[in-house]
């Protein structure tokens, strides 16, 4: 099956299975999507940037990591939040471009980051492969919440919180 082809079934899929913000019961998920995500976000910026420019002052992140397309966002979020650092953990966002996704990432990354910090991880529906290794972060037992938007996924490690996956539609 072609890549393009698989990019249709998945997001046929993805409808299926999604929903919005009714369809969550978490507290914390609820509240996140409906006074953070759900907020219009003027300029000409992709789903993962526009995630990440809404969540740095919703959660009043501090310090950032970015692999990847690194020079983009990196810029895009120097220009937005002066007051950001980056390269000095613990991380509270941790933005992965699905160029460099990998089963073991999360060994990588996650003993950089802390109990509230949240991991954007962008193209997970690009290909078969980009799906797999999504599930395999989802599965893993350090992520309590995911949440699929098919253009990207958003891992969150909130140790009080019970194991769920989520799919939005945002």
């Amino acid at each position: 099956m072609s890549r393009r082809l698989f990019q249709i079934g998945s997001y046929l899929r993805f409808l299926i299975r999604s929903t919005n913000q009714h369809g969550v019961h978490s507290p914390f998920l609820f509240a996140y999507l409906t006074k953070c995500l759900y907020k219009k976000l003027k300029g000409p910026h992709s789903r993962t940037e526009k995630i990440a420019l809404k969540s740095i002052p919703y959660f009043n992140y501090q310090s950032v990591y970015v692999e990847g397309k690194k020079e983009e966002l990196e810029g895009l979020l120097k220009k937005e939040f002066g007051n950001l650092s980056f390269g000095r953990p613990p991380y509270d966002l941790v933005c992965i471009d699905r160029e460099i996704l990998s089963d073991t990432i999360l060994d990588r990354i996650l003993p950089l980051c802390h109990n509230s910090s949240m991991i954007l991880i962008e193209g997970i529906h690009k290909s078969r492969k980009d799906l797999g290794l999504w599930e395999l972060l989802c599965d893993d037992p350090r992520v309590t919440v995911s949440v699929d938007y098919f253009f990207g996924g958003i891992l969150f490690l909130r140790e009080e919180q019970a194991k769920q996956h989520f799919r939005i539609r945002i």
